[in-house]
């Protein structure tokens, strides 16, 4: 996945950054999804606060609960 997702374009959210959230619904800690996607710890964190400040999010339950909302998991796709 690469760029940004057309439905997530106008709030700057890349593939990467919908793939972290994507994994954090799904259950995956932090690290889980940086082992997962080859990132660094600190590279998720980036991202997802990125999200939350471009959003006005303020904890991880509301980040959850718009990531569902906004349908930003359900924008991705497994590829092989």
């Amino acid at each position: 996945m690469s760029g940004v997702h057309q439905g997530a374009a106008q709030c700057r959210l890349s593939a990467e950054h919908i793939q972290i959230l994507a994994l954090l619904a799904e259950g995956l800690s932090e690290q889980e999804v940086a082992d997962r996607q080859f990132l660094s710890y600190r590279t998720v964190r980036r991202r997802i606060q990125e999200v939350m400040r471009w959003h006005s999010i303020r904890t991880k339950a509301q980040l959850g609960a718009e990531t569902i909302r906004r349908g930003w998991a359900d924008a991705v796709t497994d590829e092989p």
